[in-house]
């Protein structure tokens, strides 16, 4: 498990929290299901240094991510079927 960083939106305001996943795409999903966090700015994975700006619709991801009833589907999709690595644009 990895620790991120997340620069986000809280109260219109810059805020700098911390999240823990597996992938970058958890992280998001962590951030996305904090109904505090207005918009996601930049995302860091603390142990590489890698940054993640995130070019996402919070408003749009949360709102397809309320039409799955299925948590277990969201979460071995989460760990299962994101890469972070070079396989990245290869089909799942």
């Amino acid at each position: 498990m990895h620790e991120y960083e997340c620069e986000v939106i809280i109260e219109n305001e810059v805020e700098t929290i911390k999240t823990f996943a597996f992938t970058v795409v958890e992280a998001i999903d962590n951030l996305i299901g904090m109904t505090a966090v207005q918009d996601i700015v930049n995302l860091t994975q603390i142990d590489t240094g890698k940054h993640y700006p995130f070019m996402g619709d919070i408003k749009l991801l949360r709102q397809m991510r309320s039409k799955i009833d299925n948590e277990q589907l969201i979460y071995e999709t989460l760990i299962n079927g994101s890469q972070e690595d070079s396989s990245i644009n290869k089909p799942h």
